[in-house]
């Protein structure tokens, strides 16, 4: 797993609940409490370990605590920057998605993000497919279109 993943979850963990509850979690599952850099990788489960424990300290489910990790992530500036490519409307956001993946790569060349299929049935209701990817990616996404629906 790229380890921006990690430190996204770290922030997310620091920000929204104290660095105590960071701390806690990092010594659950044996990874330094200073946290992670934002480049290179780790195995992908420690990147579950971190999920899971981080769910059953805040008393979530995993899907919970992801689509939360989604919400906070899309309120953060930098991230927010990337997303207004996507269109100045939620249906123009969400038909976008299908350009998320390229548009990650010219940031981030050596993350792998899978590419989307969007698919309306009717005006204003859509199905969004991911390719193969990592498990949790969805409720992550899910999360993001929420704040993305509000706004």
């Amino acid at each position: 797993m790229h380890a921006l993943v990690n430190r996204c979850i770290e922030a997310f963990l620091r920000n929204s609940y104290g660095s105590t509850t960071w701390q806690q979690v990092a010594a659950e599952v044996d990874v330094h409490p200073d946290g992670f850099l934002t480049w290179g990788s780790s195995p992908d489960s420690v990147t579950r370990s971190i999920v899971i424990a981080s769910a059953r300290r805040l008393d979530k489910s995993v899907g919970e605590l992801l689509e939360d990790v989604g919400s906070w992530l899309s309120r953060q500036e930098q991230i927010r920057r990337l997303l207004r490519f996507g269109g100045s409307n939620f249906q123009e956001f969400v038909e976008s998605l299908r350009e998320l993946p390229g548009r990650i790569q010219l940031v981030i060349p050596d993350l792998a993000f899978p590419g989307f299929a969007v698919l309306s049935d009717a005006p204003g209701h859509y199905r969004i497919i991911a390719r193969p990817h990592q498990p949790g990616l969805m409720r992550v996404l899910a999360g993001m279109l929420r704040v993305m629906a509000d706004d």
